[in-house]
């Protein structure tokens, strides 16, 4: 019952285990500002040496540079001071904006034609500066040059190809020393030229301002002669070309009798006005019938005429409405002292009776007057229509003629047109010919500088110091992703998603780590076993781990050490405890104790062995272990029978620490072939010399075998470069702890 519990234990640990899965690794944009320092302080020779060289260099760059001194003359551009008059579209080609027209001017400054001036009024071409062929021959060029000189005899002068060459190439030289500074919000440039020489800086740039100048005035000169010459031919023949259509205007109207009034034929003359005078009798005539047709409706309905505009003008019914409105106003004061009965008020009504009918005989002749008045319209519009139609018979005789005469006209006039066009033209061009000015002006003369510009050797220095900063942390970093070992167990835990138990320090090369932990009991490193043996023992607090195999990915990374000064150090502490080489390939158990196998575990698993036979004790510790012998050819074999299984099975019953020494992984399978067999797995890692894909790939293997892992083990770890990854530190804050 008690087996069986245990059994149930250790597989709930084994499952829970093998489901633990890696943990993907952080992607956020925190800044660990502590790892970076450690990358820098680790890293800091490379980067110190890499800026330190990167400034040296600088430095005798900015100390062997010939110094150069920059001389600025300020211009301002486009102020068109001279210009008295507008040349238009004769001169210009287009017309430009401020911005572009600035910017064509600083074009022309830098163009090669300036530049050539330059180079001709200073005779650049025999300088050094701007025509290599000028520098002065060393001592064997002189040498070679007289040798030439006695046997050939004096050199060619140069030809008009060679010299052009010449100044084409110090054309280019001036140029590329010259720069135009362009100010946007201004009409102001500044011209910067550099020079070996301060005077000669100061000249050149004053003379390329100077040369600027006169070029535009030869240019605007140039096409100012230009327009005049052929404004004076064009002028010529446009003079005779108006006389002759003149000449043929006149004759023409002299053949078919075509007379003007102001400007206007008569004929078409009179059909204008008779036309103008039959529109408006037209109208007028629409208008009275329009009124004499309201005022009809107005009394065939008997109201409302009253109140049309015709009666009420009337003068006569304007008195009589008087008349009216007096009867009223007296009928209505006696109505209230006598009867309708009474003579009075018979008489105020008999006279009531007259105005009325007056009124009625004025209306009916109002009526009969607008009759009168569209009948005249008529007439008066029938005549205006014969009269016209007589006058257009008239014109059409004569239009033809007409028409010829007003194209000739149109022609006389384009000519008159276009001639006192370009005669004001040519006009305007005699006078700028004799005022051109450059529409530009030297606002401040270069001067000679007093001290050299290039090469700034602050900011060449800074720049190399930041340069050399950047490229010795580039090559860190590059060091950095090439060193392919784990350097930190916070590396190796996030990489591999599997506990890390511990770091192992690395011992003096003529110390035995075996023989080590026997000796300082209290040591740095025997604390750190201790460490490991306290997280393997809290892998699994319910059923911890009693046999526990170690391994490795290759040979060397001290997974035999391990497994000897950890159960050493547990034999030691009074525990019970047993070794089991499993590498029957290449056993190291005994090689490490310093003693011979005489029979081993190949002897129990293929003989009729006990097992009291094939163990030994260590006297210096009281361990017990069972070593193996090499020579194997069937070691996988034996390690996955039962026999093994029996085996595993009694000495943990036995013993308190089992632990197994087995092959690399990467070597062969052995290690796979063991892991079910037992309660937990160490997994050793050698410090900074394992390859981290080879340590990934094989902890991949052993957790797709599901096997139950307790945690890593970085072994041989520098203390002192510790301290570069953040952890040596730590260990030397306690050194008063451990008897090293």
């Amino acid at each position: 019952m008690s087996e069986n519990r245990t059994k149930t234990k250790v597989g709930a640990e084994r499952r829970r285990l093998e489901s633990r899965t890696p943990q993907p690794l952080r992607n956020d944009f925190e800044i660990d500002f502590r790892n970076m320092f450690l990358f820098f302080f680790r890293r800091r020779v490379i980067i110190l040496g890499a800026t330190v060289i990167t400034v040296v260099f600088a430095l005798f760059y900015t100390m062997f540079k010939t110094p150069e001194y920059v001389a600025t003359n300020v211009m301002q551009l486009n102020t068109n001071s001279g210009q008295i008059i507008d040349m238009g579209t004769l001169v210009k080609s287009s017309e430009l904006s401020a911005a572009n027209a600035k910017q064509t001017e600083i074009d022309i400054l830098r163009s090669r034609q300036v530049a050539g001036r330059v180079i001709d009024t200073l005779n650049l071409v025999e300088d050094a500066e701007f025509n290599p062929a000028q520098k002065e021959k060393g001592l064997v060029s002189h040498m070679l040059s007289w040798v030439k000189q006695l046997f050939v005899g004096e050199d060619a002068p140069l030809t008009a190809e060679e010299k052009a060459i010449q100044r084409s190439i110090a054309v280019s030289n001036l140029l590329h020393r010259f720069s135009v500074g362009n100010h946007p919000r201004s009409k102001t440039v500044d011209i910067e030229f550099r020079s070996v020489d301060p005077q000669k800086a100061a000249l050149v740039a004053n003379t390329l301002a100077n040369e600027y100048m006169l070029y535009q005035m030869d240019i605007k000169y140039n096409m100012s002669q230009k327009a005049n010459e052929w404004l004076n031919t064009r002028l010529e023949k446009l003079r005779q070309k108006v006389k002759d259509s003149e000449i043929e205007v006149q004759k023409f109207r002299e053949e078919h009798e075509l007379y003007e009034a102001k400007g206007v034929a008569l004929t078409e003359q009179q059909v204008s006005e008779l036309n103008s005078q039959l529109i408006l009798a037209k109208a007028n005539r629409a208008e009275e019938e329009a009124r004499l047709k309201i005022i009809n409706q107005m009394v065939q309905g008997k109201k409302g005429v009253e109140a049309s505009s015709e009666v009420l003008d009337s003068v006569v019914i304007q008195r009589l409405r008087l008349e009216q409105a007096e009867v009223l106003r007296r009928h209505s004061e006696i109505s209230k002292r006598y009867g309708p009965k009474h003579p009075r008020m018979i008489n105020l009504q008999a006279e009531m009776v007259n105005i009325e009918e007056s009124i009625n005989k004025e209306i009916a002749k109002v009526v009969s007057n607008l009759k009168n008045k569209v009948q005249v319209a008529k007439s008066r519009e029938k005549a205006l229509k014969q009269s016209l139609n007589s006058a257009q018979g008239n014109i059409g005789a004569s239009s033809e003629a007409a028409a010829q005469l007003s194209s000739l006209m149109r022609e006389m006039e384009a000519n008159q047109k276009l001639f006192e066009a370009f005669l004001t033209r040519f006009k305007e061009v005699s006078q700028q010919q004799d005022v051109e000015q450059a529409d530009a002006r030297v606002i401040a003369m270069a001067e000679a500088p007093l001290s050299a510009k290039y090469p700034r050797s602050k900011f060449i220095l800074l720049i190399a110091l930041v340069l050399g900063g950047m490229i010795g942390t580039a090559i860190a970093m590059l060091i950095e992703k090439l060193d392919n070992g784990f350097r930190s167990l916070e590396e190796l835990e996030k990489k591999s998603a599997f506990v890390g138990l511990g770091l192992i320090p690395r011992l003096g090369k003529k110390q035995h780590p075996a023989r080590y932990i026997l000796q300082k009991v209290t040591s740095e490193f025997a604390e750190s076993i201790r460490s490991v043996m306290t997280g393997i023992h809290y892998s699994n607090t319910e059923n911890p781990p009693k046999t526990i195999m170690v391994t490795s990915s290759v040979v060397g990374e001290g997974k035999s050490s391990m497994v000897l000064v950890m159960a050493r150090i547990m034999a030691k502490s009074g525990r019970k405890v047993l070794v089991i080489d499993c590498d029957m390939r290449r056993p190291s158990i005994a090689k490490e104790l310093g003693v011979r196998a005489e029979v081993g575990l190949f002897d129990f698993l293929t003989q009729n062995m006990s097992l009291t036979k094939v163990t030994a004790q260590d006297k210096q510790s009281g361990m017990d272990v069972i070593y193996a012998k090499a020579g194997s050819e069937y070691s996988q074999e034996l390690l996955s029978s039962d026999k093994m299984k029996a085996l595993i099975k009694t000495v943990r019953e036995k013993y308190d620490y089992v632990f197994l020494d087995t092959p690399p992984i990467a070597a062969v399978s052995d290690a796979l072939v063991l892991a079910p067999m037992v309660d937990t797995t160490l997994y050793v890692v050698q410090w900074e010399q394992t390859p981290k894909p080879v340590v990934l790939s094989m902890l991949k293997k052993l957790r797709t075998c599901r096997t139950p892992v307790a945690g890593v083990v970085l072994t041989q770890v520098d203390m002192e470069k510790g301290r570069e990854y953040g952890y040596g530190d730590c260990f030397k804050e306690y050194k008063e702890y451990y008897n090293s």
